[in-house]
């Protein structure tokens, strides 16, 4: 039998109730999707269905041409954001241009799935018709699918502009490998020589996604005088204030960012993923 907790305690050892759970259970609370703004638009996002190959060629005019269709977008619509550009986050800050990549895709495609263009229209009907109409020539490239093919000498270069960190002389070739680091704790070849016996083996670890069942979702208005509101289901309120300001080139004095309800995040949604492309 468990101890009684001290009467000290106001938390440990007590049955509190969830402050947030009436409003789930009954649905008060409010989602991104919930939202239905006065004259609101739908957007969709048509993705690469290769996990590697050049973008060759993407013709929007059929898509615009759609009656109903509002805006089209591609990358071409977005400032190109220099290799390198980082914003603070955690121990070695955000690429900006992959952040820009997960919102849509340039010149390549890196995964089954990333947005290539977006489709802004009066209803969501008319949006997932005029992905249809949108015609994307691809080169198909040979993908990598674990960490031992990515690092094979032969590999194909997924991102042509990086270069291994911590190694010396730094690499002037690109390489899949991001970075190299060396953790040493006392003397290992000491120990290892003095065991009475040693054992070597590769353990594989397997991707696994945080698994959210509310899928990224985000709402966005621009004022008459460029003031842009983002409601989303984002973890960073900050960062992905940053990271939208960053990819559109505006202030962020021009930004409000108003984060509600999630339906899951566990990190995955700390990083935009087409909150951009929505402000657009």
């Amino acid at each position: 039998m468990p101890p009684a907790p001290s009467p000290a305690l106001q938390v440990i050892g007590k049955r509190l109730p969830r402050v947030d759970a009436k409003e789930r259970v009954t649905g008060q609370a409010i989602y991104p999707a919930d939202l239905a703004l006065p004259g609101m638009v739908h957007a969709k996002l048509l993705r690469s269905p290769h996990a590697h190959a050049r973008i060759v060629r993407i013709d929007t005019s059929r898509a615009g041409a759609l009656k109903g269709v509002l805006a089209v977008v591609t990358a071409a619509d977005f400032a190109e954001l220099p290799v390198g550009a980082t914003i603070p986050m955690g121990e070695t800050g955000y690429d900006m241009w992959m952040v820009a990549a997960l919102n849509i895709a340039r010149s390549k495609v890196h995964w089954v799935g990333q947005p290539v263009a977006g489709v802004a229209a009066v209803d969501v009907h008319v949006a997932e018709a005029a992905l249809a109409l949108i015609e994307v020539d691809y080169e198909p490239l040979t993908p990598v699918l674990n960490i031992a093919a990515a690092m094979a000498p032969e590999a194909p270069v997924l991102h042509e502009h990086v270069l291994t960190k911590g190694v010396e002389p730094r690499p002037r070739a690109p390489s899949n490998v991001c970075s190299r680091t060396a953790i040493t704790r006392g003397d290992a070849a000491r120990a290892l020589d003095g065991a009475a016996a040693t054992a070597r083996m590769s353990v594989q670890v397997d991707t696994a996604h945080q698994g959210y069942l509310e899928p990224q979702v985000m709402v966005a208005q621009v004022d008459a005088g460029g003031l842009a509101t983002v409601w989303a289901s984002t973890q960073g309120q900050f960062t992905a204030e940053l990271m939208i300001a960053r990819m559109l080139g505006m202030p962020q004095s021009q930004l409000r960012i108003l984060p509600l309800e999630i339906g899951g995040g566990f990190g995955g949604k700390i990083a935009i993923h087409g909150e951009a492309v929505a402000v657009r």
